[in-house]
């Protein structure tokens, strides 16, 4: 019987990673296996597009990749339409100048460039951006360019209810907290995982039906909710409230619960 061909979206860190940053063998093996078959891999993820571009090139991909979690939109074939999203770099001036007693750092950042307000190496790892062209010093003298990102870290986390109103005013923008790093990330409301995974579908002329997704945080929710088989991973750290009826996968990052649920999925018919 011939399959029907399906868009397989998947996060990083939290859902394809193990512990160790690394895709297990099995796991690798078998996406290999699945784009053999004529599946789409697509890695989705929030971290810029040089800390992903490993993984793509490990699983042999050919296929769009989704950076900045939705900012941005990378695909090697010219005829597919790229996309990256920037903020207004005078409108980042003029929050954080806002929030200045408030802020401990900012980290701006497009492609090839950082710009922050001093210095701090625990950041740019975190971020993994050791040994990109980096800017230091007050945004309104060295911030001449508009970012794909804009992360706030507060001085203490009680700021951030002050930080998300500030953001809020202006239009488009919102704000996400993170319950394991302490930082604060700005975004636009009309760019996400899911907002990109629809123009990947229409070019391989996809539609939801023929999409599964993998994510672990709130970042993901836009793509979990638009699959028509959308996993969260058991390690999340999201409430049963936010949710609401998307499954798990059959086990956490470490187990790799991203093979065993496709695997499943796969003996049964489903894709």
């Amino acid at each position: 019987m011939k399959r029907n061909k399906y868009l397989i979206a998947i996060d990083l860190d939290g859902t394809l990673l193990d512990k160790n940053h690394e895709i297990p063998l099995r796991t690798l093996n078998y996406l290999k296996s699945l784009k053999e078959q004529g599946h789409y891999i697509v890695l989705a993820s929030g971290r810029p597009l040089s800390a992903i571009v490993r993984y793509h090139l490990l699983l042999d991909l050919d296929t769009p990749i989704i950076a900045y979690n939705g900012a941005a939109i990378v695909a090697k074939d010219h005829y597919f339409d790229k996309f990256t999203y920037h903020f207004d770099h005078e409108t980042c001036i003029e929050i954080v100048e806002d929030l200045k007693d408030h802020i401990a750092n900012v980290l701006l950042e497009t492609h090839d460039e950082i710009w922050m307000l001093k210095e701090d190496k625990n950041v740019l790892k975190t971020f993994f951006h050791q040994g990109v062209k980096t800017h230091f010093g007050k945004l309104s003298e060295i911030l001449d360019k508009d970012p794909i990102t804009f992360i706030i870290k507060p001085h203490v986390s009680s700021y951030n209810e002050t930080i998300y109103k500030r953001v809020r005013q202006e239009k488009n923008l919102d704000c996400r907290f993170w319950s394991f790093l302490p930082f604060d990330e700005v975004f636009d409301v009309r760019v996400s995982k899911g907002h990109a995974l629809k123009h990947i579908l229409k070019y391989y002329h996809l539609n939801k039906n023929h999409l599964i997704a993998f994510g672990d945080g709130d970042n993901d929710l836009t793509m979990l909710e638009l699959a028509k088989f959308g996993y969260i991973m058991p390690n999340t750290s999201l409430k049963e409230d936010e949710i609401k009826h998307i499954k798990y996968a059959l086990a956490d990052c470490d187990h790799e619960g991203v093979y065993q649920t496709l695997l499943t999925l796969h003996e049964k018919d489903l894709f």
